[in-house]
């Protein structure tokens, strides 16, 4: 295998890994195409990333991030995102709902962050399973006005990992 041909299998499977299905689509994201003319506006390369699904109900967020299967169950994602993620989850008012999906893109396991330490187990899924979470947190969510309500971390206990 030349140089080349190496360093373009190296991509590939590093594009594998971190969940980019279409490397073809992610570096056109990252150059002049979408967010490359902001480059040189941040610091160390920091550029604008996707956001694949965000729901706002009463002031509390829910970030849904599809990724490939293997990238959940292995833990596997950009830095740049993981900091980015951690650091919304420390404001108290986001969860993120990590969605695992195999080639043919149906959900098929999850992951529910709360905080940066307190990382929910990988739960396999189907898409129903994954409209009953975000049901579960819609529900919590509107209910935030209601001093009975139970706390984020109650409502997850009481339903095992799914709210």
């Amino acid at each position: 295998m030349n140089k080349e041909t190496e360093t373009i299998q190296n991509y590939l499977d590093l594009c594998h890994d971190a969940g980019i299905r279409r490397p073809d689509l992610y570096l056109a994201s990252i150059t002049g195409k979408l967010w490359g003319w902001l480059k040189g506006s941040f610091p160390r390369g920091i550029l604008p990333m996707d956001v694949d699904g965000e729901v706002e109900i009463n002031g509390f967020f829910l970030r849904l991030e599809k990724k490939q299967e293997s990238s959940i169950k292995n833990k596997i994602m950009p830095t740049g995102q993981k900091r980015c993620i951690e650091s919304l989850l420390n404001t108290g008012k986001f969860t993120v709902l990590l969605i695992g999906e195999d080639s043919n893109e149906r959900a098929v396991c999850y992951q529910i962050w709360k905080s940066k330490e307190e990382k929910g187990e990988i739960v396999d899924c189907s898409q129903e399973d994954i409209r009953d979470v975000c049901r579960a947190w819609a529900s919590w969510a509107d209910d935030q006005n209601n001093p009975k309500t139970k706390s984020l971390q109650q409502l997850i206990d009481t339903t095992g990992n799914r709210f």
